[in-house]
């Protein structure tokens, strides 16, 4: 590294189980700021399953979502926070419960698109389905019969 040069910034994204959501569009849910061209936003909703919803909206992208984003289900909600995260190729991604409001299909589709990003992103989920993390590469059981002191 050249000398005063600053080493680059280490992104974290961070999606909760239950994300927060603004009376704005989901173009600026994803954004929160933010400067991404209107092309990443959907390659981003489409790698989390929600880039068909868009046709649906005669907005698009700037379709308002509702105080709380109301007019989306649950996971749905989750699916735009994942987005909101991943927009930003983070370099650590914290899922807290990221998946518990989908289906089984849809979390195993979105699944298979973050192990995608396991070279270059550190992935800690916490989750209470286990099964849904049967590919990692490690796990940290925190139930009482499994913690030994």
């Amino acid at each position: 590294m050249v000398s005063g040069a600053r080493a680059p910034a280490v992104t974290c994204g961070y999606v909760p189980q239950e994300p927060m959501m603004m009376n704005v569009s989901i173009r600026e849910n994803v954004l929160l700021g933010r400067e991404f061209t209107d092309s990443e936003i959907v390659d981003t909703l489409t790698k989390v399953g929600l880039g068909h919803k868009l046709d649906q909206y005669p907005d698009g992208l700037y379709h308002t979502i509702g105080e709380g984003g109301r007019l989306l289900c649950g996971g749905e909600k989750q699916r735009l926070s994942l987005a909101r995260a991943l927009i930003a190729a983070p370099r650590i991604l914290l899922l807290d419960e990221a998946s518990s409001a989908l289906d089984s299909d849809t979390e195993a589709k979105i699944l298979t698109t973050l192990r995608a990003l396991a070279d270059e992103t550190t992935i800690i989920a916490i989750t209470h389905r286990t099964d849904t993390i049967t590919t990692a590469d490690n796990m940290i059981d925190l139930t009482p019969a499994a913690i030994r002191i």
